[in-house]
């Protein structure tokens, strides 16, 4: 899997990888140009790493945030890949949550991708919908290439993002997500909530779409008894 993204890297791409067990080793330190040298050497990299240890998710992830340039304007995606639960440093999901919040920077972006049963599935969500990212799981028994591409294809092609949807006229609450995540290609995105208010309304969702705002608008009536969908 982690070939295969190194493969996937441009030139001018900025990289680095950090493999981490009970400490955190790192390929080079900080971001620097996936040149071909470079991504040679990170396949070496690659071939050397082994399974042993504890599971060290903390130190690993504030390393990653740490090495982005804050005056930088590209984007970040770091790419968290695990296949177990945190075992060595902070082990609090609470605390490991809070202490990446506080470490996050801006343009920063996680897409967590876990394998097997052995992993967290709280935490994983919510580094990806706090940072407006994705998690993506494996089964054992699945074809991890093919779900490795699909991903890849995902992450590298946003359609929308920065979103903000306005409901009009209508009062809402209780929306969840509260903050909207980025719309991949391929992907839905579904918003819940409750509004108090009801009639016709406009709707306005917008958005960056290759660095320039798009707007879409439709027209929805908010009936005041729904029946439709009680299940909810």
């Amino acid at each position: 899997a982690l070939k295969f993204w190194v493969n996937s890297l441009c030139n001018d791409d900025l990289f680095d990888i950090i493999s981490f067990s009970s400490s955190v080793d790192l390929f080079h330190g900080r971001l620097q140009n996936a040149a071909n040298d470079a991504r040679e050497n990170a396949r070496y990299f690659i071939d050397n790493l082994s399974a042993s240890g504890g599971t060290n998710i903390q130190e690993a992830l504030l390393q990653a945030l740490k090495e982005k340039d804050p005056r930088g304007e590209r984007e970040t995606n770091i790419i968290f890949l695990t296949d177990g639960l945190p075992t060595e440093g902070e082990t609090n999901i609470q605390q490991i949550l809070q202490q990446v919040q506080q470490a996050l920077k801006v343009k920063t972006r996680i897409f967590s991708f876990g394998v097997g049963y052995d992993v967290n599935t709280f935490l994983l969500d919510k580094l990806a919908l706090d940072t407006q990212g994705s998690s993506v799981y494996v089964k054992p028994d699945e074809n991890i290439e093919s779900v490795v591409s699909g991903f890849y294809a995902k992450i590298s092609q946003p359609v929308l993002t920065d979103l903000q949807l306005d409901f009009g006229v209508v009062r809402v609450y209780d929306i969840y997500p509260v903050k909207l995540s980025n719309v991949f290609q391929g992907e839905r995105l579904t918003v819940l909530g409750r509004y108090r208010s009801t009639g016709a309304t406009h709707l306005t969702l917008s958005g960056k779409q290759q660095g320039k705002t798009r707007t879409f608008e439709f027209e929805k009536s908010f009936q005041q008894r729904e029946s439709e969908n009680d299940f909810i």
